[in-house]
């Protein structure tokens, strides 16, 4: 084979190789992944992390807190010795900035990433809960659950249903927001009503079904259930209304 072929083909082949040295993925860049080696920077932003969530959520009771790669650095030197640190970021995702406290440059550092999850005792839905849907204490339970991905305010017992509504729809133990749940009014959309015709002395009754919610002493849109028709009375108790003649 001549010299000049040979060459050629050496060198064809060493491209290729550096070819594909750079497709392969660097399993150690790749952000989400549990970072197995914890540096004394991510140990110390995992503690200063774990204050401000134990602020932020307070009803968790055990904390799984992993650190995730990779960060985002800025610094002209590894993180260690005597380190300033700033939570930037609370929630299922946290971040934390380290930077040197001897550094005057505070915009020099390294940004740590950690995957949170902290569970605490809240009530959680026992079966399909549409919108809409009149609770009672057996509609929840007490399991712990992962109160940072709830993202929101819990029940403290299965109790505090008693006499709720949802506002939104429940999968089957799916945690129970206090903002996902309202107090039901006496009288509620699609309730059949007593409706009490008052004239003078004379007190009739007849019943009705309300097209509207209602609260006591608020007139809401009913149509009775033996004629059809709609007419306007007044709430006056818990499913029953009032027409003054």
């Amino acid at each position: 084979m001549k010299p000049q072929l040979v060459l050629a083909v050496l060198l064809a082949s060493l491209s290729a190789a550096a070819a594909s040295r750079t497709m392969q993925p660097d399993s150690m860049a790749v952000f989400g992944e549990p970072d197995s080696v914890t540096s004394p920077a991510a140990a110390l932003g995992e503690a200063a992390l774990r204050a401000r969530l134990g602020t932020a959520y307070p009803g968790v009771t055990r904390w799984d807190i992993v650190p995730l790669r990779p960060g985002t650095s800025v610094a002209s030197a590894p993180m260690t010795g005597d380190l300033s640190v700033f939570v930037t970021r609370v929630g299922v995702r946290g971040a934390v900035w380290v930077t040197p406290r001897s550094s005057m440059d505070r915009s020099r550092g390294e940004l740590l990433w950690y995957r949170v999850a902290g569970y605490g005792p809240a009530a959680v839905a026992t079966r399909h809960l549409a919108r809409g849907a009149v609770l009672d204490p057996k509609d929840g339970t007490m399991a712990s659950s992962d109160l940072v991905a709830a993202g929101c305010s819990v029940l403290d017992s299965p109790a505090e249903l008693d006499g709720m509504r949802t506002k939104i729809t429940f999968g089957e133990g799916e945690v129970i927001c206090t903002s996902a749940i309202e107090a039901r009014p006496p009288v509620a959309r699609g309730d059949e009503v007593t409706v009490r015709y008052l004239a003078g002395p004379v007190v009739l009754t007849a019943r009705a079904v309300a097209q509207a919610d209602g609260l006591v002493g608020k007139t809401v849109l009913v149509r009775s259930t033996g004629s059809g028709d709609f007419f306007r009375a007044t709430v006056s108790g818990k499913a029953e209304v009032r027409v003054d003649e």
